[in-house]
């Protein structure tokens, strides 16, 4: 690379006003302060943005909940914070109004006419179909065994690293554990799910699943069997408009709707009043009893490992647990109704957002950041289900180690000498380590970050013994498409 600045940069720098050319040479330490000042000027102007508002949320007619909320945020970050409190976080399936006008979910709120300090957003019910009621009662599963409030995989996890000792109480105690080091086994905590009120045996699928005809022409969408702490057996029917308890029994498929308890919008509405238990257990369960350190309930960014933790010799039966794992589609990496992802369009759509402020760098970063996060969590899932023979191959004719998989719009391929081109300089493990190799550049070059300069999402996951390479897909190399041009 040459020195030399580009003719594009000569002409920036012959334009620039006479008054801001210097005639004595700059030392290091006056560019330094230069370069500090031109921080500070950008961070307070970051700080002079508008200020925060007050927002609130009426849902059901319900006294309304306060969110403070800024010009940048989003409806989509609303529905976060409705998802992490105890109020409204069992409600799932809903729009955002203001009026009668429908919020866009990605649109911010300073660009939106009418929001404004003490604005009034209104939750208004969406009919269920089958996919958002499966969502609604998942999403109450995970409240019974984490709750909101512990809503850091550190509460529900013993795998999840973190520097916050359960001495520390302070910021300096936990920059003094950060600079000492230990070992890994220092860094795990134990796991508070056992501590947590039982509100409900189990919440299960019925065996009469799937509805018959008539009933789906009823509204019926599928069945639950609920084991309540008192003994009785709830049969309860998701429908279009919520949930109610219906006369059938194990022995006998009676669908019509038992008249004790009216149809309710939430799956907790609905326990809350057919079982005594359920809403004292409830509503002890979204009341912390110890208090926590904000590191803790803060969410962490790195995925908990399993492995990393001793095996637990009381594994219990869970039938929640259980029948989660069969729906969740583990096997295949991926739920059945998840999106699919376009992962160059997301990675590069975040590199090329401006960067000139101190605000929009901190914007562009966590973008790409986000998408880096996304795309690691999809591959490492896609690489087991690969492992574990989840996923068929493209090319199932040619020998194993030259299978290549697309899982999730993303590439696959083993770390092995599949064609053959290091058979006399060391075969398999020169493969292996060529992977390695170029990980290492694809990282220095998104280090370096040049303007102009796109790498693909790259990944190596080692599982079992086997290494298997992941990377985002070059668009049309699969189907030969010569939409537009790449230079590699």
């Amino acid at each position: 690379m040459s020195d030399q600045p580009c003719p594009d940069e000569q002409a920036t720098a012959n334009d620039q006003p006479a008054a801001m050319i210097s005639t004595q040479p700059e030392n290091s330490t006056q560019a330094e302060e230069r370069l500090e000042g031109s921080e500070a000027e950008q961070a307070s102007e970051l700080l002079r943005e508008p200020g925060l508002m007050t927002i609130q949320i009426e849902y059901g007619g319900r006294e309304p909940v306060c969110m403070k909320a800024g010009p940048t945020d989003t409806p989509l970050d609303m529905r976060q914070f409705l998802s992490e409190i105890g109020e409204t976080c069992h409600t799932t399936w809903y729009q955002l109004a203001l009026g009668e006008a429908i919020l866009n979910d990605f649109e911010e709120l300073g660009q939106m006419e009418g929001i404004h300090d003490g604005c009034t957003i209104t939750l208004r019910d969406l009919p269920y179909d089958e996919a958002s009621a499966h969502q609604h009662v998942r999403t109450v599963r995970s409240i019974l065994v984490s709750p909101p409030q512990l809503c850091s995989s550190l509460a529900t996890n013993a795998a999840t690293p973190s520097w916050l000792q359960p001495q520390s109480t302070s910021i300096q105690q936990l920059a003094d554990a950060s600079q000492s080091g230990c070992s890994l086994a220092g860094l795990l905590h134990s796991s508070g799910t056992e501590d947590l009120p039982k509100c409900v045996k189990s919440i299960l699928l019925s065996d009469y699943n799937p509805p018959p005809g008539p009933r789906k022409l009823k509204g019926d969408l599928f069945y639950l069997k609920v084991h309540t702490l008192e003994g009785p057996v709830l049969h309860l029917t998701a429908s279009a408009n919520g949930f109610f308890v219906n006369e059938t029994s194990d022995m006998c498929f009676n669908p019509c709707k038992d008249t004790r308890w009216p149809v309710q919008r939430t799956l907790v509405g609905l326990l809350k009043m057919a079982s005594g238990q359920f809403k004292r257990e409830y509503n002890s369960l979204l009341v912390p009893k110890v208090p926590r350190h904000p590191f803790q309930v803060c969410a962490v960014p790195i995925q908990a490992n399993d492995w990393l933790v001793a095996a637990n010799i009381q594994h219990k039966p869970n039938p929640n647990r259980a029948q989660e794992f069969v729906n969740s589609g583990t096997c295949a990496g991926m739920n059945p109704g998840s999106a699919l992802h376009d992962w160059n369009e997301e990675l590069q759509s975040s590199r090329e957002l401006p960067r000139s402020t101190l605000s929009e760098r901190i914007v562009r970063d966590r973008m790409i950041y986000k998408a880096v996060v996304d795309f690691l969590e999809a591959g490492q899932k896609g690489a087991v289900a690969i492992i574990n023979k989840c996923i068929p191959s493209l090319n199932p004719a040619e020998p194993v180690k030259a299978h290549v998989f697309v899982h999730n719009s993303i590439f696959y391929s083993y770390g092995l000498d599949g064609r053959e081109l290091y058979k006399d300089l060391g075969g398999d493990e020169t493969a292996r380590a060529s992977t390695s190799n170029e990980l290492t550049g694809v990282k220095m070059l998104d280090q370096i970050d040049v303007e102009g300069l796109y790498t693909l999402a790259t990944a190596v996951a080692d599982y079992k013994g086997h290494r298997v390479q992941m990377q985002s897909i070059i668009p049309g190399v699969l189907h030969g498409e010569n939409v537009s041009k790449h230079l590699y």
